[in-house]
């Protein structure tokens, strides 16, 4: 039994489908970093916004910080001002009646306790919303993320 040469030597169209799956798969590999590159642009121009809206965020809470301790100094030199011209008041009639001194001596006390007791609480509230912000503005300028964060930004499977 011979068998021919030409029947053992490959025939050219025997590699025509290997080629065309090897050419899509090729398109397809080519497409598919296309679009890989897209979602990078596109996560990293969101990331961008997201680092410059953090930062106007930052500048507008330093504003109204700033506008906030502005009205709260003229709060309190409004408040000080009467009992501060009370207590001139005081020292400068002093040829009134000592029940009288005393008992206005005894408001003037309260007024100031008061106060003093009003302020230590405005200022733990603004120590609190200050923490508070400035807790808020480092987790968004964070870039490495929370394991909170990274669960609820996975998608569910």
């Amino acid at each position: 039994m011979s068998v021919s040469a030409h029947a053992l030597s490959p025939s050219p169209r025997m590699w025509d489908p290997f080629q065309e799956l090897l050419a899509k798969a090729s398109e397809e590999v080519a497409e598919l970093r296309q679009q890989a590159a897209c979602v990078e642009r596109r996560r990293h121009t969101e990331v961008e916004e997201m680092r410059n809206l953090v930062k106007e965020l930052k500048a507008e809470r330093e504003l109204v910080i700033g506008k906030m301790r502005y009205e709260f100094e003229e709060l309190v030199h409004s408040q000080m001002q009467p009992i501060m011209k009370a207590v001139k008041a005081m020292r400068d009639s002093e040829k009134g009646d000592c029940e009288a001194q005393a008992a206005q001596i005894a408001r003037v006390k309260q007024e100031m306790l008061g106060l003093k007791e009003h302020l230590v609480k405005v200022q733990c509230s603004w120590t609190t919303a200050a923490s508070t912000c400035i807790g808020v503005a480092e987790e968004l300028m964070d870039p490495t993320p929370s394991p909170s964060r990274a669960k609820s930004a996975k998608p569910s499977e």
